[in-house]
């Protein structure tokens, strides 16, 4: 019976993630595992949002050493400075 359905809709107020150039994908993991000879995949970072829902804001950004967790990351010792405006963009 239907009827008896109810629906709760959510709103995210945050999402953390991370990106790693030495963060294997699967197919790296499978070229590193065998001979090698296939070029290596870079790492990527896809942002997006369904329908209807945006990304207002980038709190973090650090091509480098960040240090810390989800929601209190800092720089490291090594740190490209356009990191955060590029992510923007």
């Amino acid at each position: 019976d239907a009827s008896g359905i109810s629906l709760a809709t959510r709103s995210i107020g945050s999402v953390c993630a991370d990106v790693s150039e030495h963060h294997p994908n699967i197919k790296n993991w499978n070229i590193e595992s065998n001979d090698g000879s296939d070029a290596l995949q870079k790492p990527k970072i896809h942002l997006h949002c369904t329908e209807g829902q945006s990304i207002t804001s980038i709190k973090f950004a650090s091509f480098g050493t960040p240090t810390g967790t989800c929601g209190s990351f800092m720089q490291g010792a090594c740190h490209a400075p356009m990191s955060h405006s590029i992510i923007q963009q």
